[in-house]
């Protein structure tokens, strides 16, 4: 990875949270910035093609690298609800619940299965289900509406990502 696609979300992150103090419009739209220049960095572009070689190896490998690139397609479009929310002027815990229930949501659900079966000394059954990502952007999308109904969404997409990792 190129030195430059690291700093440019680290910079655009730290000018996002200097400009908070002066300006929350200014802040929200570098951390907007800011994550979807993470994006560029892993090569998000790229996975299409990681796609093609994931159809044509493993099906562990290829269920694997769907899993990812759902994760992160889920963390993007959460992005894009962040920037939508942002330009209509949503109120403060809507934008909230875009970043911790789209992007940071996204990308725990992402490193779950693979990552808490190994910490626990437990075999996972690699069940990359779409269904916890599903769930939780509808979680995000049904915030602005219904927090009550966003929340049992969210308590569903919880469910669906345990079953991911259940022994």
């Amino acid at each position: 990875m190129k030195p430059a696609k690291i700093y440019i979300p680290l910079v655009l992150n730290i000018l996002g949270l200097t400009a908070f103090t002066h300006s929350k419009t200014a802040e929200l739209s570098l951390l907007t910035l800011f994550l979807l220049s993470h994006f560029i960095a892993i090569g998000y572009y790229n996975f299409p093609g990681l796609l093609r070689i994931a159809e044509s190896s493993t099906p562990l490998f290829r269920s694997v690298t769907r899993y990812i690139v759902l994760g992160h397609t889920t963390a993007f479009i959460s992005v894009i609800l962040l920037a939508h929310h942002i330009v209509v002027g949503a109120r403060d815990i809507v934008l909230v619940h875009d970043i911790y229930m789209g992007f940071i949501g996204a990308h725990v659900y992402l490193h779950t299965p693979l990552v808490v079966p190994f910490i626990m000394g437990i075999k996972s059954l690699r069940r990359y289900n779409p269904a916890p990502f599903v769930l939780l952007l509808l979680a995000a999308i049904l915030r602005a509406l219904s927090p009550d109904l966003s929340y049992l969404v969210l308590l569903l997409s919880l469910i669906a990502l345990s079953l991911t990792i259940k022994p």
